[in-house]
């Protein structure tokens, strides 16, 4: 369940993310923002503070709290939120950020996975990709997909890329919903995962970084941006 500390908080994010209160407004007092959304004056607080540590607002004592620019004080704090956002809910240029920020790391993973001779080594990651066939459920195949990358992750040997893939999940599978809930596009990407398998299984690094980039621009044009 949900604390209703964090719910606050899930809420203003959004208000301010999404630009219902823009970088240089000031946000209501704590009085005001507990009557608006029936939260306690205490919740308040603490909830704005927590804002103040992801970079979304700056808290001047007897002048209230003033909204930054994320993009300039956002901290990596942030982050949880901002890849849990849907499409609709982001800005184009945040969601080019996310797929371009995801793509580039993943250059550093699939580069290793090419490199690495035991890459698996018990055919587990082949086993669910030959599977994708046979998903009908959007939500089971946006699953399996960044199920997918975060094998990856930790078959590049570096654990802090497990972590990041980990991190990036709800990301991952917002952005290829997309993808999962069109029928044709589905089976295209699919087929580009599978080569992509096979590339880094061959060692063929470059060649994978490519079908990649490709899969990413795949995601970026179904986003429509």
């Amino acid at each position: 369940m949900v604390s209703r500390e964090n719910e606050l908080l899930e809420l203003l994010e959004s208000e301010i993310l999404i630009g219902k209160y823009k970088p240089g407004d000031k946000l209501p007092p704590e009085r005001q923002l507990s009557e608006k959304y029936g939260f306690s004056r205490q919740i308040i607080h603490n909830g704005l503070i927590r804002l103040e540590e992801k970079g979304l607002i700056k808290i001047v004592s007897r002048q209230g709290a003033m909204v930054l620019d994320y993009k300039k004080y956002g901290d990596f704090k942030l982050l949880d939120t901002i890849i849990g956002f849907q499409k609709e809910d982001l800005k184009d240029d945040l969601k080019k950020s996310i797929v371009d920020f995801i793509c580039n790391n993943q250059k550093c993973i699939i580069s290793l996975c090419s490199n690495n001779k035991k890459f698996d080594e018990h055919g587990d990651l082949l086993e669910i990709i030959e599977h994708l066939e046979e998903l009908q459920n959007i939500q089971e195949r946006k699953k399996q997909i960044s199920n997918i990358y975060s094998i990856l992750g930790y078959e590049s040997g570096n654990q802090l890329f497990l972590m990041l893939m980990n991190s990036f999940k709800k990301g991952i599978e917002n952005a290829v919903f997309y993808t999962c809930s069109d029928e044709v596009a589905y089976q295209k990407f699919k087929i580009q995962i599978q080569s992509l398998y096979h590339a880094i299984k061959g060692g063929d690094g470059e060649r994978a970084i490519d079908i990649n980039a490709e899969l990413n621009g795949f995601i970026l044009n179904k986003w429509n941006i």
